[in-house]
Formats: C-alpha cells, structure tokens, sequence
C-alpha cells in the first residue's frame, strides 16, 4: 500500500472552512472555491501592454538617435561642400590668371 493518502478535497475544504473561520473573514474560502479568471486575464494585459509601451519607447529612441547622427551626417557634408566650393574658386581663379598670362 502506498504511504502516501491520495488529495481528498472535501477534507482539503472543511480545513480551509476551518481555517477561515477561525481568522474570521472568508478570504481562504473565496480563493480555493473561485479562480479569478478576471483578475488573471487583467494582469496578463497589464504586463503586455508594460512589455509593448517599453519596446515603443525603444523604438523612439532608436529612431531619434539615428535622426540625430543623420543631422550631423548632412552637416559634415555641407561644410565639406563649401570648403570644395571654396577650393576649386581659388583654383578656378588661379587657371584663369595663368590662362590670361599665356594670352
């Protein structure tokens, strides 16, 4: 024989009856006799919906900080621009003095 006593619930249930009594509030009883499925599904929505507003706001970040190294990209190309603007002037104006020399 098996030393072990199978799970009898209606004992399990005259103990908690028992238990509750004793504190003299209901809350052992109310919790074994009903699973809250209300409860479970508004925690399960509230951990989604923490898990989808943190990978939002990564996003956001993400974003903003390539905006940011894009801006600095497009910056650093336009003084590099100007700075070759300015160069093949100087030469462009250096070729037309030699130009008007050989003239």
């Amino acid at each position: 024989m098996c030393p072990f006593r199978p799970f009898d619930l209606q004992s399990f249930s005259s103990s908690l009856s028992l238990v509750a009594s004793v504190k003299g509030h209901d809350l052992l009883l109310w919790r074994k006799s009903k699973l809250d499925w209300s409860y479970a599904i508004g925690e399960l929505f509230i951990v989604v919906a923490g898990v989808l507003i943190a990978l939002a706001i990564g996003q956001w970040n993400t974003d903003r900080l390539e905006r940011a190294d894009e801006k600095a990209v497009v910056a650093r190309l336009l003084k590099d621009l100007r700075s070759d603007v300015s160069f093949f002037d100087f030469r462009l104006d250096h070729v037309i003095q030699k130009e008007d020399s050989l003239l």
